[in-house]
């Protein structure tokens, strides 16, 4: 991994561990930066994660084009849900640079999961800052 992107940082992956351990119906969760790095992960093979960490910052760019439009869909993007046959996908914005994607059971409340993600989001988001890679670029050091 590049010094631009620090390793992993063990004191959020408990918190990751500790979110899906109380929240009900909830399997995994990934913290990745918005150019599709993972950060931190929990309940996923490294494969796994890597592959939806860079399926959740796709979901994410997608939706800031939807809210380009005018009329209901104008806005910041609050969450994204993406409900599958086995499982829901959930993604929201985790601090300047950062998404946090969870994936649910299929019995998981919507509601229950996207009000845990907001909470944990709301009490961790100024640890989840990634600065832009131009920003890195232009000192020659991370952060």
């Amino acid at each position: 991994m590049s010094d631009a992107f620090p390793r992993q940082s063990p004191d959020l992956d408990w918190l990751l561990a500790q979110f899906i351990a109380e929240t009900p119906n909830a399997r995994s969760a990934v913290v990745a930066s918005t150019d599709g790095v993972r950060k931190h992960t929990h309940g996923l093979s490294t494969e796994d994660s890597d592959r939806i960490a860079a399926v959740v910052t796709g979901l994410v760019s997608v939706s800031k084009g939807v809210r380009q439009l005018e009329g209901p869909a104008s806005g910041p993007v609050a969450q994204v849900i993406v409900q599958f046959h086995g499982c829901y996908l959930f993604v929201v914005a985790a601090g300047a640079g950062t998404v946090l994607g969870v994936i649910a059971e299929p019995t998981a409340d919507p509601g229950q999961i996207g009000h845990a993600m907001t909470l944990l989001v709301k009490s961790i988001s100024p640890f989840l800052t990634t600065p832009a890679r131009g920003d890195l670029a232009s000192t020659g050091t991370p952060g």
